[in-house]
């Protein structure tokens, strides 16, 4: 589908905002970059699609500026790390909200601390691993979309999002046990084998 100038650009960005935000959110672990980077995402696809870009998928496409936004905010922020140490920005890091606050605090407090471990899980993963997984399993975006997104091949895609299933599980169990151990209560459930 081509871009055309007279589609409603408020349409486009109010129903694709939260996704993206969500995305560079759980890409980046933090909110605060996500936001600056969600609106630099909207800011170039506005830009772009005033002149007339060609787009197969609007998702996709916005999910792929907003990749590489983050890839080259990545790619510099590690560079000034190696090139001095980093001061405290003061910013605190929060869990994206997800669902409303439950009426039985241990339900809440299970459900924020399964939460922040699965984003732990997530952000311990390798990019593209962890690029693959939020788009398709939290994102639900389609393979063909995913490989728009990543500039690679379907068979690529599915390799990476297999791949990155794999390693989320492998990590989150290890995270799961770790706090476990570290609280000093026996584990419930099925017995767990130590790899």
């Amino acid at each position: 589908m081509r871009a055309d100038p007279e589609d409603d650009l408020a349409q486009v960005y109010l129903r694709f905002v939260a996704p993206v935000r969500s995305y560079l959110y759980r890409l980046s672990g933090d909110p605060y970059l996500a936001e600056d980077l969600v609106q630099e995402t909207f800011y170039r696809a506005m830009r772009q699609f005033l002149g007339g870009a060609k787009v197969t998928y609007i998702s996709a496409w916005l999910y792929r500026i907003a990749r590489n936004l983050y890839l080259d905010h990545a790619k510099h922020a590690k560079r000034m790390t190696h090139d001095s140490s980093s001061a405290d920005t003061g910013r605190e890091a929060s869990v994206e909200p997800t669902a409303p606050a439950s009426d039985c605090p241990e339900a809440e407090v299970l459900r924020k601390e399964t939460e922040a471990t699965m984003m732990l899980a997530i952000s311990l993963l390798p990019e593209k691993q962890r690029t693959a997984l939020i788009l398709r399993d939290i994102q639900g975006l389609k393979y063909e979309e995913m490989g728009e997104v990543m500039g690679t091949t379907l068979d690529a895609v599915k390799s990476s999002l297999y791949r990155a299933r794999r390693s989320f599980a492998e990590v989150y169990r290890s995270l799961e046990n770790g706090a476990r151990d570290a609280t000093g209560l026996p584990r419930k459930g099925r017995g767990t084998r130590d790899a």
